[in-house]
């Protein structure tokens, strides 16, 4: 009996060993994963704020080149509007101003810088607001077109102009809701 009892403790004595190897062995591996893990996360991490910090210069230089554009777009709007408003203008010091002369002049000076903006936003316009800006070119020539026709001074003969601005004014609605959305400008005013 003796020398089972001897066995047994043996085999006892062993098995908590052995146990307590296991749990150790364990531990050990589970930490290893675990910093092994937490390396491949840490990079990644890193990975990804990386690109975060690109994707947020260059989204801060779009938005110069966004807003510049709209502020040409809007000027030209505003003109296109005057025109499609009134004939002449008074100023105090000017005397009247025919808004068809006045819209000529400065259609030279569009273009131009029209022209300066375009290489830029056809690369950064997200694809709805490029289509919108394809779409508000042919708008504009449209408005053009039909006030070259038109003589000066004859507000009863303004009704095709005044059509085409209506369809200048929907095409700046579509691309002011694009322009919002992309630049999350909609989220801020809502809040």
């Amino acid at each position: 009996m003796d020398s089972i009892k001897e066995i047994l403790l043996s085999f006892g004595g062993a098995t908590v060993v052995i146990g307590l190897l296991s749990s150790f062995l364990a531990k050990l591996i589970s930490t290893r994963v675990a910093q092994e893990q937490n390396a491949v996360i840490l990079s990644e991490l890193e990975n990804l704020k990386h690109k975060l910090s690109t994707a947020q210069t260059s989204y801060g230089q779009q938005i110069e080149h966004i807003v510049s554009y709209y502020d040409v777009y809007y000027k030209h709007y505003r003109r296109c509007q005057e025109v499609a408003g009134q004939d002449v203008i008074s100023h105090p010091e000017n005397g009247a101003l025919d808004t068809k002369e006045a819209y000529e002049k400065k259609l030279d000076k569009f273009a131009e810088e029209w022209e300066k903006l375009e290489p830029r936003i056809r690369l950064v316009l997200p694809e709805d607001a490029f289509l919108l800006h394809i779409e508000s070119i042919h708008a504009f020539n449209d408005f053009t077109r039909i006030l070259k026709s038109l003589p000066s001074n004859h507000s009863e003969l303004k009704g095709p102009l005044i059509e085409q601005f209506v369809v200048v004014d929907q095409v700046k609605e579509k691309l002011e809701r694009s322009l919002r959305h992309y630049l999350r400008t909609d989220v801020l005013q809502s809040n």
